[in-house]
């Protein structure tokens, strides 16, 4: 895949795998803060400059997999926006050759090689906080939406059908959600917190416009849907994320190429799961 574009509102942490020694990378692939095109972009990039060079840094430790050119980590506007709006923005140049190390091995060997296949359109991560588990949202618009656990050489399933495959590493869907979902964001609310749903995992959905509140059991690897905490009052969703003491933030997805309005970040009660909140 050449010339992907990621785009982040604020300066973000990219969690990245560190390969190779530990050498300093050239400072060239940030764009300097002088030559941003505006005085949003240059304060941001002064302002953020300590993190943008350790984000450089942890992309250059993912040679020769990953590349990125000169002066393509900055604060830029997106071509759509219409007020200066400033995004962190990369443009990685992934090569999708195989390695030779890698090449060489068996098809055993290969799958053994990665932590886990068959995922078609991985939306979100969260891990349960009693557990461990690591539990992953997989959007599909067709065959609905699933959330899986997990597991070291597990194999989900696509391309070759939803849910448990005939591989003999198959590893089933907890749960399928309706086709139509759009899933785009999942976090647990943390069991010592006081809050009513601690242990359960909230899923943000684009397509239902909803916030689903799952119950987890079976020692955190059994999932069902309990309801919809906000069923289409704030529209389409983008993010959720709670915070340790169980308060619950929602972030909106209205405004884009297929939606209109402005979008808010509505924060929740811990103590009341039915309020609606209020956008901040």
């Amino acid at each position: 895949m050449r010339g992907s574009f990621i785009r982040a509102a604020g300066v973000v942490a990219l969690g990245v795998a560190l390969v190779g020694g530990a050498s300093a990378p050239p400072d060239d692939r940030l764009l300097p803060a002088a030559e941003h095109t505006s005085d949003k972009g240059r304060e941001l990039a002064t302002r953020h400059s300590g993190a943008l060079r350790e984000l450089n840094t942890e992309v250059y430790h993912c040679l020769p997999w990953l590349e990125v050119q000169k002066h393509s980590i900055g604060f830029f506007k997106p071509r759509h926006a219409t007020a200066d709006e400033r995004f962190l923005s990369i443009r990685l140049y992934i090569e999708q050759e195989p390695s030779p190390e890698f090449a060489s091995l068996g098809t055993e060997q290969r799958a053994s090689a990665m932590f886990s296949t068959g995922h078609r359109d991985p939306r979100a991560l969260a891990w349960h906080p009693a557990t461990g588990h690591m539990w992953e949202l997989d959007r599909d618009r067709e065959s609905g939406d699933e959330l899986n656990t997990i597991v070291g050489g597990g194999d989900y399933g696509w391309p070759t059908m939803l849910g448990r495959s005939t591989s003999p590493r198959s590893v089933p869907p907890e749960l399928v959600l309706p086709a139509g979902t759009d899933v785009c964001g999942a976090s647990f609310v943390p069991v010592q917190s006081n809050s009513p749903l601690a242990g359960e995992l909230l899923v943000a959905s684009h397509g239902a416009k909803d916030l689903f509140r799952i119950r987890v059991a079976g020692q955190g690897r059994q999932a069902a849907v309990i309801e919809g905490m906000l069923q289409g009052r704030y529209g389409r969703l983008a993010a959720v994320s709670v915070a340790p003491d169980g308060v619950i933030y929602v972030a909106t997805g209205n405004k884009d190429t297929w939606g209109e309005g402005a979008d808010v970040l509505i924060r929740l009660s811990s103590s009341a799961p039915t309020d609606a909140g209020k956008p901040r």
